[in-house]
């Protein structure tokens, strides 16, 4: 089979691939399980921040071996992972459920670090290999919406489940998913991959280099190292915020009409980059997902879930620029090594970020930890205008 035939099969498999790596019917309701086994929003807050601990450990290493031994191997060991995940999920209902949580976070920190530089590398470069970096948006796109649409169906899936049986059934039904995750990583070809020569250390070391020698991505280092921070700590106390407004069951309703809004800006965001300008959008995105956070809480009411669906829209036309952005700077032999720097620096952060604002929330309300989270993704801002000027 020709290369360029391998790399449109490998695109669609990557279609469903990404489909199923966003099978996450329990992040509806994942930190009121975890704080129903613990009784504690505090020790809930612990095993996050394990779970952000262990994605920094693992980071670097794995992203030594995408770019030494290939795509294809990491996507696999990283679904094996997840399946594990929610495997300790189901056993934490039965006993020791403090030290399930804690193997799941293990295997939580190892599967997304496996897959967090890797999913992007292995797009970036199969449309490359068709010469069709022009169209990237287009293709990169397409394939995210792929992954917010598992997101949108699980949720709409998890909080039924949740309704009408338990939390606990919403578990096996997350690991339904992680099967047809690890199916189609397997259906991969390895292609367009330019394996890396250098040892470990200096594979590392240069990579950090780069990046600081770099100014776009020295800029938007720190731009994401914030905007994770507060995304990751607004994502996990949401639900327990908007139990305060609507009832339990429409919980599920929302995030999958978010994520079908979310879906629909990625599907489409080449044609807003064409309509509008690569600039525009960029700029539109980075000021208005934060606007709309803190409207939503000023309303404070029944009102603010519809206001926060903003927020959904334009994260897919930033995600996608900031990627395009990244993957153009990235070096071939360094790719996934680069991304995991940022990925590791990013959840190093967040994971201390997510333990204080749990806190936060356990001690004073959900409110002010959802409004805590939006400062630094406030703080973001002119860093990732710095990106533009550069």
């Amino acid at each position: 089979m020709k290369q360029d035939q391998i790399a449109r099969q490998n695109l669609k498999f990557l279609r469903y691939q990404f489909l199923f790596w966003g099978w996450l019917p329990e992040n509806v309701i994942l930190i009121i399980y975890f704080g129903e086994l613990l009784n504690s929003y505090a020790l809930s807050g612990v095993v996050l921040l394990l779970r952000y601990f262990f994605i920094s450990f693992f980071e670097i290493p794995t992203g030594i071996i995408s770019d030494k031994y290939g795509r294809r191997l990491s996507l696999i060991f990283s679904a094996l992972c997840y399946s594990f995940v929610k495997i300790s999920y189901i056993l934490a209902f039965f006993c020791y459920p403090f030290v399930f949580l804690i193997i799941s976070s293990v295997f939580y920190g190892l599967a997304e670090s496996l897959s967090s530089g890797t999913n992007n590398a292995v797009v970036y470069e199969n449309v490359k290999k068709l010469k069709a970096l022009d169209n990237f948006e287009d293709y990169y796109g397409k394939i995210k919406a792929c992954h917010i649409l598992g997101l949108a169906l699980s949720s709409l899936l998890g909080g039924l489940v949740a309704s009408i049986f338990s939390m606990y059934a919403v578990m096996w039904l997350s690991l339904f998913g992680t099967f047809l995750h690890l199916y189609f990583s397997w259906r991969l070809i390895e292609t367009g991959f330019t394996p890396s020569s250098r040892k470990n250390f200096q594979q590392f070391w240069e990579a950090c280099l780069y990046i600081w020698k770099n100014g776009k991505l020295n800029a938007l280092f720190i731009a994401e190292v914030l905007n994770s921070a507060g995304s990751r700590g607004q994502a996990d106390t949401m639900p327990i915020y908007l139990q305060t407004l609507i009832p339990f069951w429409a919980m599920g309703l929302w995030r999958f009409i978010g994520r079908s809004v979310n879906f629909c800006s990625s599907w489409f965001v080449q044609f807003f980059i064409n309509r509008f300008g690569f600039k525009k959008c960029y700029i539109w995105s980075v000021i208005s997902a934060p606007a709309s956070i803190l409207f939503g809480l000023i309303l404070n009411n029944i009102t603010t879930p519809i206001v926060f669906l903003a927020d959904f829209f334009l994260h897919g036309i930033k995600y996608t620029s900031i990627t395009k952005i990244k993957q153009n700077e990235f070096t071939d032999t360094q790719r996934a090594t680069m991304e995991s720097i940022y990925s590791m620096s990013s959840n190093i952060f967040a994971g201390i970020t997510v333990l204080l604002i749990s806190l936060v929330a356990q001690y004073t309300s959900a409110y002010w930890a959802i409004f805590a989270s939006l400062i630094l993704k406030l703080i973001a801002i002119p860093y990732y205008f710095m990106i533009l000027k550069k």
